[in-house]
């Protein structure tokens, strides 16, 4: 076992166990301003240790799921606006073109490649929401909960981004 390893154990043991005590139980900070929180945690004794953790990268179970979670859900969603802009582009070549069936192919590509971008997008939805109940049942403070994929909303998101590049 690489001593790199025997940390990890090591962290992870203490912060189940400091879960375990109650220690990540927030509840009593809720409604208070950020800075209120801010000085309350830092005045607590393992605010030294909370620092470590957070500046070597380390962080509960739960959320280094989160952290996957949204890298997973960053890579589908870049292949989805990069097929929108596609998309974009060849309607607008299209709509520029001399002859009816440059007109007619162009459209036909736009479509085709739009389509298989959502197929490939809704494909990844349910392994993407099954990560994110994972996540959600891992995850005791209930307004950090995710929200579950949903095809539409996530089109809708990439088409706004294409008419922000597009106008800008």
């Amino acid at each position: 076992m690489e001593g790199g390893d025997k940390w990890r154990k090591a962290v992870d043991h203490a912060i189940e166990e400091a879960m375990a005590r109650g220690e990540f139980d927030y509840s009593r900070l809720k409604g208070k301003r950020l800075s209120e929180v801010a000085s309350v945690e830092e005045s607590r004794s393992d605010a030294m240790a909370n620092k470590l953790l957070r500046n070597s990268g380390h962080a509960p179970p739960f959320l280094m799921k989160r952290r996957e979670i949204d890298a997973q859900l960053a890579k589908q969603r870049e292949t989805l606006l990069r097929y929108a802009l596609r998309r974009q582009r060849l309607l607008d070549s299209a709509a520029n073109a001399a002859e009816p069936r440059i007109t007619e192919a162009l459209t036909a590509q736009a479509d085709a490649d739009w389509q298989w971008a959502v197929r490939r997008f809704d494909a990844a939805i349910p392994a993407l929401n099954k990560e994110i109940d994972l996540f959600n049942l891992m995850n005791k403070i209930p307004a950090m909960w995710m929200r579950k994929v949903v095809l539409e909303k996530e089109i809708e998101r990439a088409q706004a981004q294409v008419d922000e590049l597009m106008s800008g």
